[in-house]
């Protein structure tokens, strides 16, 4: 019983639980998980509590349900709001920068859209000019690799990381354009871009393989050589061949640099039927 409180007067310093308090005032539990401090308001309510636990350590908890914890400096300008609404909020300067709540990470936003949403509207003729996201590095040691990384977890051929470009707010979001790494084997494939026209829906325009042809409006490398297909294909031998589909069943095809059997370069228009 005489463990309970000890005050030492030679080092001024106070120990419950303890005999011999290693500090100004050390706390002693029986056991690994315990309520350390209760804190009670003027009517002897609950209102927090500083616990320890074997798993999540130093647990500072609030007792009052419908009220949260707040982490703050004097003036309250820099706060840590542990909402029991179901967020974090996270204020610098008086001003909420960062919300965290069951759908993601809010930056400028306390309503974010998806795991990571970023958002300012402000803009000046200073800088930062109207950036909303940097992305600062140094040298990549390999060229597959860069500052940024866009992965798809499926990892059949036509899959790849893509980015879309839109207009307007969360609530209308209206995406019209892409650009979409596009595998074609393991560890191996090109890129595409994607518009989208007035009523229509998002249609390949670009696409560069893995071999470095550029394929424009048309997803076939030989084009100059099958009916009803029109676009631009530019080979990586130097062969350029550009299709006008006129009919269901005719093409009209230029061939730039095609190598007719002889070694010269060959300029000459051709029409299949």
């Amino acid at each position: 019983a005489d463990n309970l409180l000890k005050v030492d007067h030679a080092t001024n310093r106070v120990g419950i639980g303890t005999p011999s308090p290693s500090n100004l005032l050390t706390l002693k539990a029986d056991s690994t998980e315990e309520t350390m401090l209760v804190l009670q308001n003027n009517s002897a309510v609950d209102i927090g509590s500083l616990s320890i636990h074997p798993s999540n350590g130093l647990v500072l908890s609030q007792s009052v349900a419908g009220s949260s914890v707040h982490v703050m400096t004097h003036d309250g300008n820099e706060d840590i709001n542990l909402d029991s609404d179901g967020f974090i909020q996270i204020e610098v300067a008086g001003s909420e920068l960062m919300r965290l709540n069951s759908t993601g990470v809010g930056i400028g936003t306390d309503d974010p859209f998806t795991k990571l949403h970023t958002k300012d509207t402000d803009w000046s003729t200073g800088s930062p000019y109207g950036v909303v996201q940097l992305i600062e590095g140094n040298n990549v040691i390999d060229n597959n690799w860069g500052h940024l990384v866009i992965t798809d977890t499926t990892t059949a051929n036509g899959n790849g990381g893509s980015i879309s470009f839109a207009t307007g707010t969360t609530s209308s979001l209206n995406p019209f354009a892409s650009i979409k790494g596009e595998a074609e084997g393991t560890s191996f494939g090109g890129f595409a871009v994607y518009t989208r026209p007035t009523g229509g829906v998002s249609t390949k325009r670009l696409h560069i393989n893995s071999d470095g042809s550029t394929l424009f409006n048309t997803t076939d490398i030989d084009l100059g050589y099958t009916n009803g297909t029109q676009g631009v294909v530019i080979r990586n031998d130097g062969v350029i061949q550009a299709a006008r589909n006129e009919t269901s069943v005719n093409n009209s095809v230029l061939y730039v640099n095609k190598l007719n059997g002889e070694e010269e370069a060959k300029v000459f228009l051709k029409k299949i039927s």
